[in-house]
């Protein structure tokens, strides 16, 4: 008991936690002048989430889509193994390798109500793309349509956030989770965050917890593969873990 109490976190091997889903700060209890009393008939309940076989995904965690009212109408797209945007969607180049369109967006500034329409589609026709307000940790089997049109509120969250993206052939998969939106009688922004898996397969549960020297490893193999238009070979990630502690155990400097 106490006058201050919130829950920093909640952890339980083999399961995960959101407090986005679950905001901890649900069960916080801050008293000026008593202590906190448990309320057995109204108890706070937190949920965990079982995880399935992870995967180590390309992640980006900043994926910002900005359109000024001057550029109403135009396209911006981003590459997803690349992990940049494409300004010029018509030549999707980079600084150091030719870049491949994943997701497209496109937005249109209307001036008689200072509202924007904003249109997603996937990179290329072979793909599809599902809009929806579930966090799924494995892409959907079917259901992907070829673009999704919406019309956003300046600074209020959507609903349906999280967008799944089938793209290329051989075709891989990602998540985008829009974070924030802004939509004003200036600029039009999309910001959020995505995870792809560069195997083929639709598994998008993050392998968390990799040293970094696989991290880098497994990035640098995929864009290496999808520059040569070939696909990365799937790792043996506890091989591949248990190889790097090995070798950090034996470069440490000796006492």
């Amino acid at each position: 008991m106490g006058r201050s109490l919130y829950v920093k976190t909640i952890r339980k091997e083999g399961y995960a936690f959101s407090s986005k889903q679950y905001p901890i700060e649900g069960y916080r209890y801050a008293g000026e002048s008593q202590n906190f009393k448990p309320d057995q008939a109204n108890p706070i309940i937190f949920r965990v989430r079982k995880t399935g076989a992870t995967a180590f995904l390309l992640q980006a965690r900043s994926v910002d889509f900005q359109f000024r009212v001057a550029e109403s109408g135009k396209v911006i797209g981003y590459d997803f193994v690349q992990r940049g945007s494409i300004r010029n969607v018509a030549n999707p180049t980079g600084d150091d390798a030719a870049r491949v369109c994943d997701l497209k967006v496109k937005a249109t500034f209307n001036t008689n109500d200072a509202t924007w329409t904003a249109i997603l589609s996937p990179g290329n026709t072979n793909g599809g793309i599902i809009v929806s307000d579930q966090l799924l940790y494995e892409a959907p089997d079917s259901g992907y349509k070829t673009q999704y049109t919406f019309t956003p509120e300046d600074r209020k969250p959507l609903k349906a956030k999280y967008v799944y993206l089938k793209t290329r052939a051989p075709a891989i998969y990602t998540r985008y989770e829009i974070e924030h939106v802004n939509a004003n009688k200036e600029f039009f922004r999309l910001t959020g965050k995505s995870v792809t898996n560069p195997y083929g397969d639709r598994n998008l549960e993050q392998a968390t917890a990799l040293p970094y020297e696989v991290t880098k490893q497994l990035a640098d193999e995929a864009k290496t593969a999808f520059r040569q238009n070939k696909r990365p070979t799937k790792p043996d990630l506890p091989k591949l873990v248990k190889e790097a502690k090995e070798k950090a155990e034996k470069d440490k400097p000796r006492q």
